[in-house]
């Protein structure tokens, strides 16, 4: 179609390929709140319009990020989301151990094991915790919806429908589609 262009394969991009704004430059500044983010063993080939593949040095994205937090911690729009990202990152959660006390009035003085709970605890002691400890059960938000559930809706729908015709001018007989579809819609 347009024959004195050039197609130019993409390469692969990274994160680093989308400072252009400040919201496309937030992958690239998320990137470097992770740890091994300038550990190197993550770092991508990055292909230049020249088509020259090279890997941005861990200085050389160490620089980069750094320019970019500087810019995002001095900019009024970016202040406030900037520093609550790095707050976040340096956050550390200490694990503190339940009591003896506790532990006895969650589980017993008894220990009841089996392989199913043995299991259970290997896959997600906080999932054990909930489902052994404090007891709790799944629950819909709605409860269990039965058939007979079903079957409750259908009559109270029939109910309203037959006391709508009965109101009406009609008979369960000559009613037009167009009423029934009016009555059908409304809602006590």
């Amino acid at each position: 179609m347009f024959p004195e262009k050039n197609v130019e394969e993409i390469g692969e991009t990274t994160s680093a390929d989308c400072i252009m704004t400040p919201k496309s430059s937030m992958a690239f500044f998320l990137e470097g709140l992770q740890d091994e983010a300038w550990s190197g063993e993550n770092e991508k080939n990055c292909v230049r319009e020249d088509q020259t593949e090279e890997k941005l040095s861990k200085p050389a994205k160490k620089e980069v990020w750094n320019a970019l937090a500087k810019f995002y911690l001095s900019d009024e729009n970016w202040k406030e989301e900037a520093v609550r990202l790095l707050k976040a990152s340096y956050v550390v959660h200490s694990d503190e151990p339940i009591s003896h006390a506790v532990t006895q009035a969650l589980y017993g003085t008894v220990l009841e094991n089996s392989v199913t709970r043995l299991e259970h605890f290997a896959a997600c002691a906080y999932a054990h915790y909930l489902n052994y400890g404090l007891r709790l059960k799944g629950a819909s938000a709605f409860g269990e919806f039965a058939s007979v559930d079903m079957g409750n809706i259908y009559h109270d729908a029939l109910e309203h429908f037959s006391r709508r015709v009965e109101k009406s001018e009609y008979t369960w007989f000559n009613i037009p589609e167009d009423a029934g579809d009016i009555y059908r819609g409304e809602h006590e």
